[in-house]
């Protein structure tokens, strides 16, 4: 008896897991990926016909070194602000 118990949870589990399978496998591949791939572009220097650089916190370094960045991120904390 507690052997059909334990084989009719294991089927349970197996189609609870089944049936989340879809989302999981969309949530990697167009959440997950896609953020961890940006992430590490952030840190490359990156040519479609050449390998990614890598660079580090030089990009990092750069934008924040931007007037135009500094600047609009300035107006963008002003207008969130008020």
């Amino acid at each position: 008896m507690k052997r059909d118990w334990l084989t009719k949870k294991r089927k349970d589990n197996l189609v609870g897991v089944l049936f989340a399978l879809p989302w999981f496998i969309g949530f990697a591949v167009f959440t997950a990926y896609p953020i961890i791939a940006s992430l590490f572009f952030s840190f490359t220097e990156y040519h479609v016909t050449l390998p990614p650089k890598w660079v580090g916190l030089g990009n990092y370094i750069k934008i924040f070194k931007d007037y135009l960045f500094t600047k609009s991120f300035y107006n963008t904390l002003w207008y969130a602000a008020g």
